[in-house]
């Protein structure tokens, strides 16, 4: 019995003490930047990708990290092969296929600046008035992404 109440305990502390970076929809990000403005931290991602899952593994998992994105950003991750529509700045964006069950939804087209990839993973930080302050295409360390959430 103290066997199983040791395994119990030890299952529970670890997977509440792994605590993951609160993200939210672009639409609530939207919403709560109209009460307190902080600029959103997007993150664009697929699920086939290995470096978004490598980012989502690691460098978002850092401690660190997760302080400054609590503090000072709404981080919203977006699927770029979502099928569901997307309200962002009062206009709906849906997904658009590109051949068999395969695509990319277009509020990717919509997020990114005109002269940039749309290639996965895409890190954003977009103030209130939809300006881009920073876009990255590509991995970065904790240490890469530490500097720059620090410039905010």
């Amino acid at each position: 019995m103290l066997k199983i109440l040791l395994i119990v305990s030890l299952f529970l502390t670890t997977n509440f003490s792994s605590a993951q970076t609160k993200s939210y929809s672009l639409e609530m990000a939207q919403d709560l930047q109209k009460q307190v403005d902080k600029p959103l931290l997007i993150f664009l991602h697929a699920d086939w990708c290995a470096y978004c899952k490598a980012f989502l593994a690691t460098t978002f998992k850092n401690n660190e990290v997760e302080k400054l994105i609590q503090e000072k950003f709404y981080f919203v991750k977006i699927n770029t092969e979502e099928k569901k529509s997307i309200q962002y700045h009062n206009k709906t964006y849906h997904f658009q296929p590109t051949g068999y069950k395969i695509g990319i939804h277009e509020i990717v087209k919509a997020l990114i600046p005109t002269n940039k990839t749309s290639n996965v993973p895409i890190l954003l930080i977009k103030n209130s008035k939809d300006e881009t302050l920073f876009y990255h295409d590509g991995y970065l360390k904790s240490s890469e992404l530490i500097e720059v959430l620090n410039q905010f």
